[in-house]
């Protein structure tokens, strides 16, 4: 019986090569792209090849090209290798390389007729009588343009709406951002993920910290990492293996499932808070008693950093003075709710109180020296019960004074763009307004919205998705522009998908 042993053509000394980020997760690996000619290729020594490395070489020594790391595209009419690979000059995240399993798979995400990803358009489409026609770029171009300007002629710019994929590449988001902040100057943008640009964490911005603050140098020199919502290892591999890991930071992580990080914090000194979902206030909140309970508390942050009542009251952002509490006020919350207690913590989220008591000890140091702690979260927590969640992490961090400091959360604080001003129903009091209150009043159910233009996203999966497909579709709600030939009435759903 033979085996068939599989090859990956190396790239020869001519070959183009790019320097590329990894789509899949907001670590942002580097990789390099080769290409080169089908029907050609480098040798094995290292003057023989663009790698400049001899072959045989590593697997893991971030010069070493798997099959998934290859893939043959066609390219002005011409089959074309491509091989992308992690850059083994990094010398910031990925260091020397490393790759998640993911990212070492970014070449076989390429358009390829005969592979994984032969049913993509290959041309814009456009919905005619209820089915996709394709058309050519410029005519697709043409169109967006002149249905933008008619609106803006006939309405204004608060009748142009924009629907952004943000997760997609630098210069995509940059180019979009532009265009409607910049060129058409409307606030209504949109995200993938929610129904009008806000504010992902606005419990976490009432206590006063920016959530990107921290760098991935300070979860290598960090002691303790509380996670939660979200599995560094599965989700950020690199950010895990890279810095987490060789940091040996005790972990304190908080998820429903038992996962490998669960039972890596296990094995090395740290806790797997197990809870129940929907239930992270409960938890986060009880750890902060039991600080309290114990006098573990960061006092001189607190002192230094915590507001008073009178600074509360004087606050010109509503939701921190109808939620907003002092030291003591925020104290005497917890103990006077039976959540927070041994017994209402444990039935509310299913984690033993010990388990509680011993997270508050790892995460102050129980009364000696205090560790640095670094409280880490993910969509996990902010995208279930956001405010509840975002202010009681955001909360618990002030309290372990994990915030400003080498291995902990280097605060900042996020400007809001002056087209906000545009927003009918802002008042500079109360800019932050709950998202889900926002486009309810006036994105389009008040007849103000006339186009969207959705980018790489589907109004369907957010929480404007009952009410936006028959509100554009009803008669009357938009007029078209002269030049437009009306087809028969499609249904709402074809006539939002753009």
């Amino acid at each position: 019986m033979t085996t068939e042993i599989a090859s990956v053509p190396l790239p020869p000394v001519d070959a183009e090569v790019s320097v590329i980020c990894c789509e899949y997760c907001p670590v942002a690996c580097g990789y390099k792209v080769y290409k080169w000619p089908e029907g050609t290729e480098g040798g094995r020594g290292a003057s023989e090849n663009a790698l400049g490395v001899d072959f045989p070489t590593g697997t893991l020594s971030g010069r070493w090209p798997s099959q998934n790391m290859h893939t043959v595209i066609e390219e002005d009419g011409q089959a074309t290798n491509v091989i992308i690979i992690p850059d083994a000059d990094s010398e910031v995240v990925n260091v020397g390389g490393t790759h998640s399993v993911r990212g070492g798979a970014l070449a076989k995400k390429l358009y390829t007729k005969d592979g994984l990803t032969n049913d993509r358009y290959l041309t814009p489409m456009l919905k005619v009588n209820g089915e996709h026609v394709p058309i050519s770029w410029d005519d697709a171009i043409d169109l967006v343009a002149r249905l933008s300007e008619y609106t803006l002629e006939t309405w204004d710019e608060l009748a142009w709406g924009f629907k952004l994929y943000s997760y997609q590449f630098y210069e995509n988001v940059f180019a979009a951002t532009k265009l409607v902040l910049g060129e058409i100057g409307t606030p209504n943008i949109s995200p993938h993920h929610a129904p009008a640009d806000g504010d992902d964490v606005p419990g976490l911005s009432d206590v006063g910290i920016d959530a990107f603050g921290s760098a991935f140098a300070d979860d290598k020199a960090a002691d303790v990492l509380f996670i939660a919502g979200s599995d560094p290892y599965e989700t950020k591999t690199i950010r895990f293996t890279t810095w987490q890991q060789p940091g040996g930071a005790t972990i304190i992580y908080v998820d429903p499932r038992k996962t490998f990080t669960a039972a890596y914090a296990e094995k090395h000194d740290g806790l797997h808070l197990q809870i129940l979902p929907g239930t992270d206030t409960a938890l986060y909140g009880a750890i902060a008693r039991e600080i309290f309970a114990n006098g573990w508390e960061d006092a001189e942050f607190i002192r230094d950093h915590m507001a008073s009542e009178d600074e509360i009251a004087a606050e010109g952002k509503w939701r921190r003075v109808q939620f907003g509490r002092s030291f003591d006020q925020y104290r005497e919350y917890l103990e006077a709710e039976v959540d927070f207690g041994p017994e209402g913590v444990e039935a509310a989220t299913g984690v033993p109180y010990a388990k509680i008591q011993e997270a508050a000890k790892i995460l102050t140091g129980g009364g000696g020296e205090r560790p640095k702690t670094m409280v880490l979260f993910e969509k996990g927590v902010y995208w279930s019960h956001n405010y509840e969640n975002t202010a009681a992490i955001g909360n618990l961090g002030m309290v372990l004074g994990a915030v400003g400091a080498k291995g902990a959360q280097r605060a900042a604080w996020v400007v809001t763009s002056a087209v906000a001003r545009k927003r009918p129903d802002i008042r500079w009091t109360n800019l932050l307004t709950p998202m889900r209150d926002t486009p309810l009043r006036w994105i389009p159910r008040g007849g103000s919205i006339r186009a969207i233009h959705a980018s790489a996203g589907s109004l369907e999966p957010t929480g404007s998705a009952p009410w936006v497909p028959p509100t554009l579709s009803k008669p009357g709600s938009r007029s078209s522009p002269p030049w437009v030939q009306r087809s028969p009435q499609p249904t709402s759903r074809q006539r939002t998908r753009h």
